[in-house]
């Protein structure tokens, strides 16, 4: 009985312990650990079991460290996980860590590559120019190199900007959820070439000419390196006025033409007056050429000879509203 002063008090440091006898944690140090990102309990790089379940969920949320990077992996000590284990009155070697090795955890996560933009882009660009695919040539300028992001329900979104034409230097940012939630945002620098028949002018078209199809024909090109709203159909040319000298050859652009007027100077018109629920036709005379919509100067064909601003709505109308009147 000599040794009862040293054998009691190991046995109360013993029962102290929870669950010592049938509390087991086996590490999973075979292969690299999947982890969420965030820190790393006992539970994600071991199975613990025990017959005591607060034990037991007590050991499984025990933590130890935080998880490395999205895609990258790190090394977890042996040593940090016996020290963490301790902390809740555990002795390692009674619940099998007596020769526990490293643990490698690697973090969950999604790749995000490049070539998955631009095919991406590819679809937008499709889907927004009037163009056959076979027409387009996509050239990367500037695209991010393959990068991991948190592992879970990912969704890339486009987002280019309203006023992209898709055309020459073309910008387009993406941005990557994870999960509903906006883990980072992205852009691509592109080249978007384009081959299709544009109009040049068959010769020297001066001012003020209405167009007709012997004035230009149809030249492929490649409209990135071309005048910003050339024509590319010929309808949108015909019949139309231009509003500069066109040189010989040159390209001829939306800003070169103008529909003709509607209504000339001096031309005979009718004014139609509105005001409220009264209408008022009189004959009058235009002062100036006007087209569809377009503001002109007018003269009355009455007695008073009455200027009037009004608008032109077809041929040989105008119209003229005066607030007020009276209404039914």
């Amino acid at each position: 009985m000599r040794y009862a002063k040293y054998i009691l008090p190991l046995l109360v440091a013993a029962l102290a312990l929870p669950s010592l006898a049938v509390t087991i944690v086996q590490l999973r140090s075979g292969t690299a650990v999947d982890v969420s990102q965030g820190s790393v309990t006992l539970g994600d790089i071991a199975t613990v079991s025990s017959d005591n379940a607060e034990a037991q969920r007590n050991l499984e949320q025990v933590q130890i460290t935080y998880a490395p990077p999205p895609g990258q992996q790190r090394v977890v000590d042996a040593d940090m996980i016996r020290i963490a284990v301790r902390t809740l009155g555990y002795d390692p070697d009674f619940i099998g860590l007596r020769d526990a090795g490293d643990v490698i955890i690697r973090t969950r996560s999604n790749m995000v590559t490049s070539d998955r933009l631009i095919d991406l882009a590819r679809e937008i660009i499709y889907r927004e120019l009037p163009f056959p695919p076979e027409a387009i040539s996509i050239e990367r300028n500037n695209t991010p190199p393959d990068f991991d992001v948190t592992g879970g329900e990912l969704t890339i979104t486009p987002e280019p900007p309203a006023h992209e034409d898709f055309i020459g230097l073309t910008f387009i940012p993406f941005a990557v959820v994870v999960d509903g939630e906006l883990v980072r945002r992205v852009s691509l620098n592109l080249t978007v070439r384009v081959r299709a028949p544009v109009l040049v002018a068959n010769h020297s078209i001066p001012r003020g000419s209405t167009i007709s199809t012997s004035d230009f024909r149809l030249v492929e090109r490649d409209l990135s390196m071309q005048p910003q709203g050339c024509i590319l159909d010929a309808a949108n040319a015909i019949g139309k006025r231009t509003k500069m000298v066109i040189a010989s050859d040159a390209v001829i652009c939306e800003r070169m033409v103008e529909d003709p007027p509607l209504i000339r100077s001096q031309q005979q018109i009718l004014i139609q007056v509105v005001c409220g629920n009264v209408v008022l036709k009189v004959p009058g005379t235009a002062m100036q050429d006007g087209r569809m919509g377009e503001e002109i100067r007018v003269v009355s064909g009455l007695a008073s000879r009455t200027t009037l601003s009004a608008t032109v709505v077809d041929l040989q109308t105008v119209l003229v509203t005066i607030p007020g009147g009276v209404s039914r």
